[in-house]
């Protein structure tokens, strides 16, 4: 009879079985009964019979067995041992990082944009040994019911009932302990300890501000020499110290208000804080007031000249001056016949000078110096009222006596390449190291030094633009660094004798560091601190690590020790257990029909049992029969607690959930440069790191236990389906790796287990990804405060009420501090900088004092301002080649006109009109082109005038010529015209020339801009203000605030003097005037061999514009600053407000709504949301639920398909007993799963309700169709 015969059913319909089946079924049913009889007989006697079960033996066919040893991979001992290793090597790994973490002050340097490369590293590799240990893990649990029966008989709980595969991990970790079986306690235990290990692996590396010091090698630039120019006045420390005072110029290099240095550079181009031993001057006043009194020789009525000058009718000016002889006296000098110089012609005025004297009374130091404010005179007035002879007279005086010292030693120097804050830029230590001798004498110095401070050379302009005339340089310098509304403000001795104390020190280093230093070719050693970014282990996370790791190091080597089953076969599939239960006779009569009992009924079923088994040969059962639990009634299917819908959604839930907090957290961070302020300091900074580990952890355990039940049900779900292959019963994913179980669901073409794996395969990136997610980064403290306008450029008066000639006054502030701008290097004055021109303004300082809780270091402020530029605005008119100039043999040129260039007049222009009528030759005068003797080579010059002929020559008439300035030309009066002409000679020949118009204008813009708040100086270290050019808007063409460019003659000779080389190569030049001599040789100067040439124009208009811009923006801000144009705070732009009047239209929106940001505490650390991370985590959530939700769609909700949960050897073996695919296997000779799956590889199996030969159900796996629904008893 065939198996179809056999196993009617009427509710399933007909079985599909392969004909090797019914063949077989066909042969050996004969056979069936009389087996089956043997069976039993066997199973009598089972209990009583020898230890070596002959019975049972013989229920086996009579065959040689090919047995293959097989154990799991990862619980082999050297596998085990290898975890030992590696945990071991990690705790060495951890000490050798923390050692050089802390010998290092880091592991390394890096960048925080890397920081993905530490955080993800130890996560991703610690994921990969906790994905190994999972399996060794899982083989651990699936064997435990194997190793005790194999060492005994157990009881069911003890063995085929024992399910730790599929109990959750807390619930199989206490029945561990509580059954003894230590072995799963440890590889469980390891587990826990791994997922720790991940957690507190993303907070072991952090990213730390460091200060690194290493040796540096420095060049050594000049050297100090006390008696260079000694005699020679020292002219550049009066202007270096007037724009450092005036203009708040920095202070230059190696100098400060106390100290000079050798200037010295790095020769690895550090970027840091550099130190070096190096040579410091220092200077120091003691000023003391003194008392005078004219000396007894000194005669009060007599007329002070030599006897050479009796009888002599000289004027007044002529005769040399008088002396008013006077006796010094002070607490520690006392000066005897001291004269006083006046001139003759003097009536009477105010003196202020500096003089050297010798103390009578202090023969070891005598050398001192003599400051004093006094009103004296010689002359009188005659009858006349001329001036005449008089007797020197004092009519009032006072002073100090001052003695300088000096030192030379040898400190240690600090700079700092990283700012431009000249507090910070060199710092001196206060240990001297050793002393150095000066090189020269006291008096010599001091001698030197009242040279400087009398200024004989130089004049300097005050704060209106004036020269300071009779005054002595010293009391203009004084003024300077503390400004008094009056010169006569000097009229008391205390006020000389301190401010001069207060000044000489910072005068003296500008004066040593331009007059007594001499280049140097030195090189020394020193340090280099920099402060970098490095990578630094943390000791918690460490700590934590190493004890984890010594854990895993136990539970490894005792695992390694454990005794595990060598079996055939893998016990995990289907078909394994059905080839062991073929030779568990008794065993798979105690389970017919089993498969649709509950848990409950089927340990009712076996509690009286023990099982033993040797892993090769089948499952021994004692006693062999037991009576039978029926269960009629339709048995309630078992569900996975992931499988419920209240887990399913909430799972599903939460990552979108999390999704939507991890973007708003996100965006908040990217408003406000970070989520919260944080410290680094104590265990606080672990809570970014722990936290989102966790929390994510939670997430992707939550995945894992989705991912389990679909594993652990896919088998069945596969059966539960219908008719489906033998391979079902072989692919068990659930002891499989995560990537190995993928690639097999993917290969058999299961979508719904792929889908579900790959968020398997996602959750342990989670964790990686997470580690990167918040960094604590340095963010200053920045507040938004509105900007309030001091002044604005008003082009419309000139400000200080100066004459302006168009030939700006050599002797202004403007012109002076261009030109120490332009050759000296000094830093722009405040608020301008190189072409733009700011206004003053203020911020609010209580808003400030509101906001900022530390106010008294500087502050970095950030702004958007309106500034003003000057635009030379120049076009190419012509370009002349060999020009000619033609000489009478009187030396005359033979044509008026000869050195004038007829220019292309621009549209609208008209000649102007001359006393003689309308002029009829015109042109460009140029007078260096008229010279005898022009100098060959290079020229660049400004135009004389305009030379305008009035009517043609003729020799029987007197014809004349006019010339009018070149600022008058096309009769614009009130808008410049300049031209340029840029070429070079041969001898009388103009070989090329490039003739320029410029029409000059301003323009007015925002600049985007950094200062250090609160002096509001300019802060250029993080680059230079930037103007927005599309803001810029004409303002003015005003003539006068438009002055030909021009430069301090004498400026420019105190700079060569002094050995400027800029200078002198500009004093030394006589083809080229000082505006193209700034453009040439100044800061930023162009060698003249790239301006000539007409492919070169366009280069040489944008040099001029530059330099042109960057003389104009000292005049504006000399000149052209106005309260009066600033519109009031609550007057719209461009509205009534008077000042807004005043102003172009548009330019007033420039002036409104000004804000200014304010950083403070640049050390104040931010928890920062890393936007790559946000970014992967939101991809990798929410295709973990798209993969989710596609799992349950497809698995259609065949969840509920078992009676019980089938982890354990008897659930599983409960639903193959008593199946007919059972029996086919009996009367077979495969003894492993290959042999099984080629002999059935074209058969069906299926889950499901079986009909039994005696009328009763079977629930379980057999061959053919089962039906859904129980059909009998």
């Amino acid at each position: 009879m065939s198996l179809n015969e056999s196993r009617p059913s009427a509710q399933h319909g007909t079985p599909r079985v392969s004909s090797s089946i019914a063949a077989s079924e066909e042969r050996g049913e004969s056979e069936h009964n009389k087996k089956h009889a043997q069976e039993h007989t066997s199973g009598r006697s089972l209990s009583s019979s020898s230890p070596e079960r002959p019975s049972e033996k013989a229920s086996i066919p009579n065959r040689v067995l090919s047995w293959r040893p097989w154990k799991s991979l990862t619980l082999r001992r050297p596998v085990l041992l290898g975890f030992t290793v590696l945990f071991i090597l990690m705790i060495i790994s951890l000490e050798i990082m923390d050692f050089f973490s802390r010998k290092d002050d880091g592991l390394a340097t890096v960048a925080q944009k890397e920081h993905y490369l530490w955080t993800y590293g130890p996560t991703f590799v610690l994921t990969i040994v906790a994905a190994l240990w999972s399996q060794a893990e899982y083989q651990t649990k699936q064997t435990m019911p194997w190793v005790e029966m194999k060492h005994g008989p157990a009881k069911a709980e003890r063995s085929v009932l024992l399910n730790y595969t599929t109990a959750a991990i807390h619930e199989a970790l206490y029945s561990s302990l509580k059954m003894g079986h230590y072995s799963v306690t440890l590889a469980i235990f390891g587990t826990l300890i791994l997922r720790l290990l991940i957690i507190a692996s993303t907070g072991l590396l952090s990213l730390e501000y460091r200060d690194m010091e290493r040796p540096g090698s420095f060049a050594v630039l000049d050297s100090f020499d006390f008696m260079k120019n000694n005699g020679t006045p020292a002219t550049m420390a009066g202007p270096r110290y007037w724009a450092i005072k005036q203009f708040n110029s920095s202070y230059p290099a190696g100098t400060t208000d106390e100290y000079t240095t050798q200037s010295f550079s790095s020769l690895d181009n550090a970027n840091g804080t550099v130190s070096a031993n190096l040579d410091v001057f220092s200077a120091e006043l003691d000023c003391e007031p003194f008392k005078w009194e004219y000396s007894p020789s000194f005669n009060q009525s007599k007329i002070d000249i030599p006897p050479d000058y009796y009888n002599v009718s000289l004027p007044i000016s002529a005769f040399p001056d008088a002396c008013a002889k006077t006796d010094i006296t002070s607490a520690s000098c006392s000066v005897k016949d001291f004269c006083f110089t006046i001139e003759q012609i003097d009536l009477g005025s105010t003196q202020e000078r500096i003089y050297p004297i010798n103390c009578s009374n202090d023969a070891e130091e005598p050398n001192r110096m003599l400051i004093y404010y006094g009103d004296m005179g010689a002359a009188v007035r005659d009858e006349e009222g001329l001036r005449t002879l008089g007797p020197p007279h004092i009519d009032y005086l006072v002073g100090v006596v001052c003695k300088a010292k000096y030192s030379l030693s040898r400190r240690t120097v600090s700079n700092s390449t990283q700012t431009t804050d000249a507090n910070k830029l060199v710092n001196v230590s206060s240990t001297v190291q050793g002393s150095s001798p000066l090189g020269a004498s006291t008096a010599d110095m001091t001698a030197s030094l009242i040279q400087a401070m009398n200024g004989e050379f130089v004049a300097l302009a005050d704060g209106g633009g004036r020269v300071g005339g009779a005054t002595t340089l010293w009391f203009n310098l004084l003024s300077s660094a503390h400004p008094e509304t009056a010169y006569d403000a000097f009229n008391t001795s205390a006020l000389i004798g301190n401010i001069s104390q207060q000044a000489f020190p910072a005068f003296a280093q500008q004066w040593a560091k331009s007059a007594k230093t001499v280049p140097a070719n030195q090189t020394v050693q020193g340090t280099v601190v920099e402060t970098k970014e490095r990578l630094c282990v943390q000791n918690l996370a460490l700590r934590l690590m190493e004890a984890f790791l010594a854990v895993l190091i136990l539970a490894s080597a005792a695992l390694s020790f454990s005794h595990f089953l060598t079996r055939e076969e893998s016990p995990e599939s289907l078909l394994s257990n059905a080839l062991m239960l073929v030779k568990s006779p008794i065993l798979s009569r105690a389970l017919d029909g089993a498969g649709k009992l509950s848990e409950k009924d089927l340990k009712n079923t076996l509690e009286n049992r023990t099982f033993r088994t040797s892993g090769t040969e089948g499952i021994f059962v004692e006693p062999s029969e037991t009576p039978k639990v029926e269960h009629r009634e339709q048995p309630k299917m078992w569900q996975p607690m992931a499988s419920t819908w209240a887990f399913r959604v909430t799972t599903i839930a939460i990552p979108v959930l999390l999704v939507i907090a991890l973007e708003i957290l996100y965006q908040y961070s990217a408003r406000h440069d970070g989520i919260a302020d944080v410290s680094t300091d104590g265990y606080t900074k672990y809570s970014w790191v722990f936290v989102p580990s966790l929390t994510l952890s939670a997430v992707a355990l939550a995945f894992s236990m989705l991912d389990f039940s679909a594993r652990l049900l896919h088998p069945y779900q596969e059966l539960w389906k219908g008719a489906t292959n033998i391979k079902a019963l072989i692919f068990e994913p659930l002891g499989k790796p995560t990537l190995v179980a993928l690639l097999q669901a993917c290969r058999r073409r299961k979508f719904s287990l792929l889908a579900i794996l790959i968020t398997s395969l996602l959750g342990p990136v989670l964790t990686i990804v997470t580690s990167g997610l918040y960094a604590a980064e340095p963010v200053p403290f920045r507040r938004v405060l509105p900007v309030q306008l001091n002044d604005w450029y008003y082009f419309a008066v000139n400000q200080k009420e100066r004459e302006v000639d168009m030939r700006i006054s050599v002797s202004s502030q403007d012109v002076q501090i261009s030109d120490l701008i332009a050759f000296d290097n000094v830093s722009f004055p405040q608020f301008t900088y190189d072409e733009l021109a700011f206004p003053t303004f203020h911020i609010d300082s209580a808003a400030i004092a509101a906001d900022f809780a530390n106010t008294s270091s500087t502050m970095p402020l950030t702004a958007r301002l309106p500034a003003v530029r000057a635009n030379l605005n120049c076009t190419l008119n012509r370009y002349l080649r060999d020009l000619n100039i033609t000489w009478t043999s009187d030396g005359v040129l033979e044509d008026p006109m000869e050195g004038s260039i007829e220019p292309t007049y621009p549209p609208g222009c008209t000649l102007p009109r001359t006393s003689n009528g309308t002029a009829t030759r015109s042109g460009v005068f140029f007078s260096r082109l008229t010279q005898d003797d022009p100098s060959d080579g290079f020229f660049a010059y400004v135009a004389s005038d305009i030379q305008i002929l009035d009517y043609e020559l003729d020799p029987d008439t007197n014809e004349t010529y006019a010339a009018a300035a070149p600022w008058d030309f096309c009769g614009q009066a009130d808008r410049q015209h300049w031209w340029f002409m840029v070429g070079t000679q041969d001898a009388d020949v103009t070989r090329e020339m490039a003739l320029l118009q410029c029409a000059p204008f301003v323009e007015a813009l925002h600049a985007d801009a950094r200062f250090a708040y609160p002096s509001l100086a300019l802060d250029v270290s993080d680059g230079a203000p930037t103007a927005v050019e599309e803001t810029a808007r004409f303002v003015s063409r005003n003539e006068s605030a438009l002055e030909k460019p021009n430069f301090s003659a004498p400026m420019t000779l105190l700079l060569a003097a002094a050995g400027n080389v800029s200078a002198t190569n500009a004093s030394v030049s006589n083809t080229i005037d000082p505006f193209f001599e700034a453009l040439v040789f100044g800061r930023d100067g162009v060698p003249i061999e790239e301006l000539v040439g007409e492919e070169k124009v366009p280069r040489l208009i944008e040099a001029m514009r530059h330099q042109y811009a960057q003389i104009a923006a000292q005049t504006f801000r000399f000149a052209y600053r106005s309260e009066a144009v600033v519109p009031k705070a609550s007057a719209p732009a461009d509205g009534d407000d008077a000042a807004t009047e005043m102003l172009l239209p548009g330019e007033a929106a420039l002036l409104a709504n000004l804000t200014a940001t304010v950083e403070n505490d640049r050390t104040r650390l931010r928890l920062k949301q890393s936007a790559i991370s946000t970014r992967i985590l939101e991809v990798l959530l929410l295709l973990m639920v798209v993969c989710a939700v596609a799992s349950l769609a497809l698995t259609r909700g065949a969840v509920r398909i078992l009676p019980k949960e089938p982890g354990s050897v008897a659930s599983k073996m409960s639903l193959l007993a008593g199946s007919k695919f059972l029996d086919i296997l009996r009367e077979t000779e495969q003894t492993t799963e290959r042999e099984a799956a080629r002999r059935f590889n074209a058969d069906e199996f299926s889950l499901g309700w079986w009909d039994g030969p005696q009328g009763e159900s079977r629930f379980g796996v057999d061959a053919g169709v089962a039906g859904k629904e129980r059909s009998r008893p």
